[in-house]
């Protein structure tokens, strides 16, 4: 047994003071440089990495290609340790003929979709990979098949994952798989008892373009993958603004933003006053430079900008870099002028349905729609044209021998996203990688769903609003407006915001109804505890309730549409003809 650095070769440095170390890193050393049969262990998991070496470095970069083509990400998880450990493993075991990895690490390797090279490069060195997925990701909100809480064999909250590769030779290479849920004592027995057995795992079928390691309907993810991905359709799209700080520079209103830079600038605001304003330094930014720059140039007070902080939550922020981390500048400002654009997160890392898409038409956070994830912003226009790129543009116009504007592509898109059976269908798929998009044989059935989708649209921007028989979610009683506990009453279609006011009717449906990671009106009055409502955010929540009911009931006719349009539930379309070619 040696004390050693796995990930980086060690040139000893003789140690006259301390002899017996000198000669554990030389024979430790000499035992890296050796063949190896058998690795196990369980890697660091730290996307934080210290382990920077040049070797490893190096190393690594095999986990970005497929095929010798890049894969094309600017931001992935494989400089974590324990993606380094794994690649060191796989190093060890290409020089021998026959060899055992049996690792427990961290589980987003497994389904993550910019692990995709990595798990194609493991399959070619590998002859078995057997996978025990333990669960219990305490972010992802993972469930027991019985609903209780899936919890984790340690005391984390990354879910974690058992996985032995093997390397003997044998044909044809096969993937194993199976998954651990429940209670920490329950997978401990299972584990002691040698479960699950071999013979009880299922095959998976890891496939293109993401080569998921998860049991997926072969037929239906043959039959998805041959729609066109939204990224195909849109020229350009960017991330959520990053502040760095939301409590200090998300505010509530444009009054309240100034208040909060001036009391940033006071003199009298030492900087160990900056706790009660929730600021840190981080690495690129400094609160004490930052108020220099400021001070010295007082046009921050023009740049007081809205952004959608949560789903129907607009707030104020100052859209200045010496204040913000990742603003996205120079993105926002061509696509300032764009009618609409489309939320989206490429990944979902929480279970339950897929309802993760919004129309909008401003700068959003990067967690309006779900806190889990990063979620993108794909604009209908940018710098100054239409943002559908041209193998799509030529494409639908020659399908369908008509030019749809951008406004009414996204409608179309909106209407698809919003189709329970699409979702249903699709669910799987749809949790690993931004959404693909059927399109149907006629155009009668691409304007109609189109036409659909930019009412809803129009709902979701709050332009539009049919009037419902009953109005919804009028501010009703007396008391001073605070938002004490919010409380829904089934009985009395109610939603309380203290002992005596409260929004009614509001029927469950519309209080229940979720988007992205979000319920809603609870998420918008829940975010203001503690704060006296304003006359616009009493009206506000009213008009969200409408919308939310219009989108209810527009979801069924979007349904009916999407059935009618492929009375399969997939595009009965032959792959050469489903989707653009992507030149």
């Amino acid at each position: 047994m040696f004390l050693t650095n796995t990930l980086e070769p060690v040139e000893p440095q003789r140690d006259l003071m301390l002899p017996a170390l000198s000669n554990e890193v030389e024979e430790a050393q000499a035992v890296k440089d050796k063949p190896i049969l058998v690795i196990t262990g369980n890697p660091p998991y730290s996307a934080a990495s210290r382990n920077t070496g040049a070797w490893i470095t190096s190393a690594i970069e095999s986990y970005k290609y497929i095929d010798g083509v890049h894969f094309g990400e600017k931001k992935h998880w494989l400089h974590d340790d324990y993606v380094k450990f794994l690649r060191f493993a796989q190093i060890k075991m290409e020089y021998v003929d026959r060899g055992v990895v049996g690792v427990i690490t961290n589980h987003s390797w497994l389904d993550n979709p910019t692990f995709r090279a990595m798990r194609v490069s493991l399959m070619k060195t590998f002859n078995k990979i057997y996978i025990v997925d333990l669960h219990g990701n305490s972010k992802k909100k993972e469930r027991s098949e019985d609903g209780s809480a899936d919890i984790n064999v340690f005391d984390i909250e990354q879910g974690v994952a058992i996985t032995i590769f093997v390397k003997d030779g044998s044909k044809p290479a096969a993937v194993m798989r199976s998954d651990l849920r429940g209670g920490r004592i329950n997978k401990y027995t299972a584990l002691a008892e040698g479960r699950p057995r071999i013979e009880d795992m299922h095959k998976l079928t890891p496939s293109a373009p993401d080569f998921l390691f998860i049991q997926q309907d072969a037929d239906v993810l043959a039959a998805y993958q041959t729609f066109t991905p939204i990224t195909e359709i849109f020229k350009e799209r960017t991330a959520g603004i990053i502040t760095a700080r939301d409590q200090f520079a998300i505010s509530f209103t444009k009054d309240e933003a100034i208040k909060k830079i001036n009391l940033f600038l006071d003199e009298k605001t030492f900087f160990s006053d900056m706790e009660r304003l929730v600021i840190e330094d981080t690495r690129g930014w400094s609160a004490r430079a930052a108020r220099i720059a400021l001070r010295a140039d007082p046009s921050w007070r023009k740049s007081i900008d809205p952004i959608l902080q949560a789903p129907f939550d607009v707030r104020m922020f100052p859209n200045d870099a010496r204040l913000v981390d990742w603003g996205r500048w120079a993105f926002y400002d061509k696509a300032k002028a764009a009618p609409v654009g489309l939320v989206l997160p490429r990944k979902l890392d929480v279970q339950g349905e897929w309802r993760h898409v919004m129309a909008v038409d401003q700068r959003i956070s990067h967690h309006a729609l779900s806190v889990k994830e990063v979620n993108y912003f794909f604009p209908s226009h940018f710098d100054g044209s239409e943002n559908i790129s041209i193998a799509f543009r030529t494409w639908i116009d020659r399908e369908y021998n008509t030019h749809f504007s951008s406004e009414e592509i996204v409608g179309y898109l909106v209407a698809v996203l919003h189709a329970p059976a699409y979702r249903r269908r699709y669910v799987s798929a749809l949790r690993t990688n931004f959404p693909r998009v059927p399109f149907p044989d006629n155009v009668a059935s691409f304007a109609a769903l189109s036409e659909l989708g930019w009412q809803l649209i129009q709902a979701q921007l709050l332009k539009v609003l049919p009037k419902p028989p009953i109005p919804l979610g009028a501010y009703l009683g007396k008391g001073d407006h605070t938002v004490e506990t919010v409380r829904y009453s089934p009985e009395e279609e109610a939603i309380w915001i203290n002992k005596s006011q409260r929004f009614a009717p509001v029927p469950q449906a519309v209080w229940q109804f979720h988007i992205g990671g979000y319920q809603v009106l609870e998420k918008y009055l829940k975010s203001r505890r503690g704060r006296q409502l304003s006359l616009d955010e009493t009206t506000h929540v009213g008009r969200v309730a409408q919308a939310l009911a219009f989108t209810i009931v527009q979801m069924e006719r979007i349904d009916e549409a999407y059935r009618a349009a492929f009375p399969a539930g997939i595009s009965p379309t032959p792959p050469s003809r489903a989707r653009p070619e992507t030149p």
